[in-house]
């Protein structure tokens, strides 16, 4: 008797190890599946973002190229009105000196 339920034990551990190893290599197929999927999202995901970003700076040299042309506007304005004020201050000047002497003096 003693044979016969070592047998059936042995036959009992044997089962079950096929069980356990039947049920771990369909988890492990599961994980595969699983992890395929969201690797293939992950990689969707960056090439949207890649070209999300490509877009946003393909946009922004237009506008970056418009700033910089509004600086040195802005700039040159500024400029002219620093000539501008200072050739009306000479203008305005008292005779003999700056520029209005030496028109005078032109003129005779």
């Amino acid at each position: 008797m003693d044979e016969e339920l070592k047998q059936h034990l042995q036959a009992m551990e044997d089962r079950t190890a096929a069980l356990i190893a039947g049920e771990i290599g369909s988890l492990h197929t599961q994980i595969k599946q699983t992890e395929d999927r969201i690797l293939a999202q992950l990689d969707g995901i960056d090439a949207r973002q890649h070209r999300d970003a490509s877009l946003t700076t393909t946009l922004m040299e237009p506008i970056v190229k418009q700033t910089r042309w509004h600086e040195q506007s802005d700039n040159a304005v500024a400029d002219l009105a620093a000539r501008h004020t200072e050739f009306a201050r000479k203008l305005d000047e008292p005779r003999g000196k700056g520029f209005v002497m030496r028109f005078d003096k032109r003129r005779g």
